[in-house]
């Protein structure tokens, strides 16, 4: 080999390596240990009566099929692309198939399931909601407790909307639902405070998944570690 071009080689190599050593390293570790400062600065903030909002730690014992009879109520959720239904318990999204695509080439091998109830192997669900605190109230609300109501006989589909809504003592709160013909869902959420006591109201959006779903170990690749988006800030 020319000499020269093992000179441009390991004179390459020494720049690549002083520059990560003197210039990208001391970056990320100051970029490190600012994360760790603002997480330690940051106030602990607690939903109401313990807990993370929308988070359930109830254990997991129900099928697919028993998580979905033991619903309060659903709304039905059909598109040229989607079937499932959304929880009135909670208000949330947690039962979801693809119509076009199967579990294996069978094409009469079950739907690809996307989401599934808290309260089974598996649970994977989306939700939105608030937490809420009234001035002068023992304790507060959180809408994944509350049970929701919509118009009898309802199905979400697209040019379709549902509006669901949910009352806790002087709050009401309101969520409309609308979905398209392929996979994009838009969530509308409104609070109304019909007491003479002002309110503390913060949302919070959540998609959550329990364990690793089988087959999980084909793909690729996987994330790893939470994601959560705060304010305008994105954590990963």
């Amino acid at each position: 080999m020319d000499r020269n071009v093992i000179l441009f080689i390991v004179l390459t190599a020494a720049v690549l390596i002083g520059w990560d050593a003197f210039v990208i390293g001391p970056q990320r570790e100051a970029i490190r240990a600012a994360r760790a400062a603002e997480a330690a600065a940051a106030p602990k903030v607690e939903s109401p009566e313990g807990g993370i909002a929308g988070v359930s730690l109830s254990p997991v014992t129900l099928t697919v099929e028993e998580a979905l009879t033991k619903a309060p109520g659903r709304v039905k959720i059909d598109t040229p692309s989607l079937v499932g239904s959304i929880n009135l318990a909670g208000g949330r999204i947690d039962d979801l198939s693809l119509k076009n695509y199967r579990e294996t080439i069978d094409p009469n091998s079950a739907m690809i399931r996307l989401l599934s109830p808290d309260d089974t192997e598996h649970g994977h669900y989306v939700e939105q909601g608030f937490v809420a605190v009234q001035d002068g109230a023992s304790g507060g609300v959180r809408t994944e407790r509350v049970t929701w109501s919509a118009p009898a006989g309802a199905t979400l589909s697209p040019g379709s909307p549902v509006v669901m809504t949910a009352r806790a003592g002087d709050l009401t709160f309101t969520k409309t639902y609308s979905v398209d013909a392929d996979f994009m869902f838009t969530v509308k959420q409104a609070v109304r405070n019909d007491g003479a006591t002002e309110a503390r109201i913060a949302p919070y959006g959540l998609v959550v998944q329990r364990g690793i779903p089988d087959g999980a170990g084909k793909q690729p690749i996987l994330h790893e570690g939470p994601v959560a988006v705060v304010g305008d800030k994105l954590y990963e």
